[in-house]
């Protein structure tokens, strides 16, 4: 109401939308007014330069140090010197960038444009975050129990937190976590199930079922063959599992594919899958049984439902893994070719091995006869002797 009010004085408006964002429900900070007349929308236009380039000049008074710190700021900023042509545009407070709206082709061209610009300069891949998070009102939360929902919210913003507060984590954009994972799941069933959920993706994808990646999304890899380079269950170091000898399981797992395209498909197809669908192959009786008392959730997405998400990399230790990686493959080279290891050698390339337990070209004590030995209580008298 208050921005109808506030363009209602340059001439008949149509309407006066405020565009909110469809996930989180909240306000994009831009809007849309139409007016009946050209005329009045070309007045509105006029004025909203004059109010732009007077709240500058307004701006740029240095009347204080702190005052000409903030020159930058959208704000208005409250000097005795405002004039009412550049307040008529402000709006609690702050100062409306007006601009004429162009058509849905070029709206849509530009703002994949600045998707793209965005995403190039993102280098910790941050907008990865939001892949397969369910937001308020939203389709997919309609699926969910608020208190499921409330649960998923938070731990969007302990993720989000992380990569803001600490600069060394980033997005994997190949290496998957998923959640929620039965124990009696092997790696090998893990493996077989985000192998499949490529394939299904892209049957879904065929018969229509299923929106297909972008056209950027198919660049990065869609054109492989989908291969996994990591598929490994976390286990506990305490508990050993009865019937397979191993550490129990304790729910989640780590999957990398070798594109990002792949590693996208698998999540968007297992995320929110129950767990009998993902693994269809896998008994899992024995596990329903010992949680038959549990009562069932009435709405299709639970917390029992797999979670998968790009995982959160730190790029310290990644560096590390990676020289680990390159001097265990180093070695095993050498190893193969039957080459020695540098260590044993100097810096002029002479094999220090050769120096040990050497006597500078004479036999070992063991094959000189005890005859031929000199005698050792000679010397020592005679020293003696020469002290008193």
């Amino acid at each position: 109401d208050s921005l109808y009010e506030l363009f209602r004085e340059f001439g008949k408006l149509r309407y006066a939308r405020i565009v909110y964002d469809q996930q989180t429900g909240k306000s994009r900070g831009t809007a849309f007014v139409c007016f009946w007349s050209a005329a009045d929308a070309a007045k509105c236009l006029s004025a909203a330069e004059k109010a732009q380039e007077m709240s500058g000049k307004l701006g740029n008074v240095p009347t204080d140090k702190a005052l000409d710190q903030r020159t930058k700021s959208v704000l208005l900023q409250e000097t005795s010197g405002a004039h009412s042509s550049s307040s008529q545009f402000v709006l609690d407070g702050r100062m409306l960038s007006v601009a004429k709206a162009v058509d849905r082709s070029t709206a849509h061209t530009l703002a994949t444009e600045g998707t793209e610009s965005r995403r190039a300069k993102d280098k910790r891949c941050a907008y990865l975050l939001k892949e397969g998070v369910v937001f308020p009102n939203t389709p997919a939360a309609a699926l969910m129990a608020p208190a499921d929902l409330e649960h998923h919210i938070k731990e969007y913003g302990v993720r989000k937190n992380q990569i803001l507060k600490n600069p060394n984590l980033y997005m994997s954009k190949t290496r998957l976590t998923i959640h929620n994972i039965p124990r009696s799941v092997e790696d090998a069933m893990l493996r077989s199930a985000a192998m499949s959920a490529v394939a299904k993706f892209k049957q879904e994808v065929k018969d229509g079922k299923r929106q297909a990646l972008s056209a950027d999304e198919m660049a990065e890899g869609w054109d492989k063959l989908p291969r996994l380079v990591q598929c490994k269950i976390v286990r506990s170091n305490d508990r050993v599992d009865a019937k397979t000898g191993k550490g129990r399981s304790l729910g989640y797992a780590f999957i990398e594919f070798s594109t990002h395209a792949h590693a996208l498909a698998c999540l968007r197809f297992l995320n929110f899958r129950n767990t009998k669908q993902a693994f269809s192959k896998v008994n899992l009786d024995d596990e329903d049984e010992e949680d038959g008392s549990r009562v069932k959730s009435a709405h299709e997405i639970s917390r029992r439902s797999l979670r998968v998400m790009f995982a959160i990399e730190n790029a310290q230790i990644v560096h590390k893994r990676e020289l680990r990686t390159k001097v265990a493959e180093k070695n095993r080279a050498l190893k193969a070719s039957g080459v020695q290891d540098d260590k044993s050698k100097d810096k002029k390339g002479k094999d220090r091995s050769k120096g040990k337990n050497r006597n500078f070209g004479m036999a070992p004590a063991s094959s000189i006869p005890a005859s031929k030995l000199p005698n050792r209580s000679k010397f020592t008298q005679g020293n003696r002797s020469k002290r008193q």
